[in-house]
């Protein structure tokens, strides 16, 4: 009982001496705005134009893949897995020779 005493207590000290955290830097204008819409998100740094080519080929990727059979797609896998093997080598890549 007494630990369980001590322990409320030591909590409530330390809380007791917990700060305010410290004001947002200048400039800071709250939640960020979403991926691709603002500073935030891997299409960042792309232009207007490049943002939309990117949507249209990933849109035509996700089109190709949904008209594949289980068995295509196993295979360009297999193919995938296969190249990057033969680039980099079970284990050889990570060898500082």
């Amino acid at each position: 009982m007494r630990i369980f005493l001590l322990l409320g207590l030591s909590v409530f000290a330390l809380a007791a001496e917990a700060q305010p955290a410290p004001p947002p830097p200048p400039g800071y204008s709250g939640q960020g705005k979403g991926y691709g819409q603002g500073q935030r998100g891997p299409m960042r740094d792309l232009s207007d134009e490049q943002r939309e080519e990117r949507r249209r080929d990933n849109r035509q990727r996700r089109e190709v893949w949904q008209q594949m059979s289980p068995e295509e797609r196993h295979q360009l896998r297999r193919d995938i897995r296969d190249a990057g093997q033969e680039l980099y080598p079970r284990g050889r890549h990570r060898r500082n020779d």
